[in-house]
């Protein structure tokens, strides 16, 4: 795997991750989530977050005009 520019934060929640068995990880940064991916986790964004808690009745959007 070649040398990667993640920072100190990002690291943190990978070995986070990592420790806590949970699989899934909430991230946004390309270079991070295909690491993330790359060991083997579940990785979900901002929009993905959001278009999952909409399709599931837990996020209620109102269109204001």
């Amino acid at each position: 795997m070649e040398r990667s520019s993640i920072d100190y934060g990002e690291a943190e929640i990978l070995v986070l991750v990592l420790e806590k068995k949970t699989g899934l990880v909430l991230l946004n940064e390309k270079e991070v989530r295909e690491v993330a991916e790359k060991l083997g986790f579940r990785v979900l964004g901002t929009v993905g977050l959001l278009i999952g808690g909409k399709t599931r009745g837990i996020i209620l959007f109102k269109v204001v005009y």
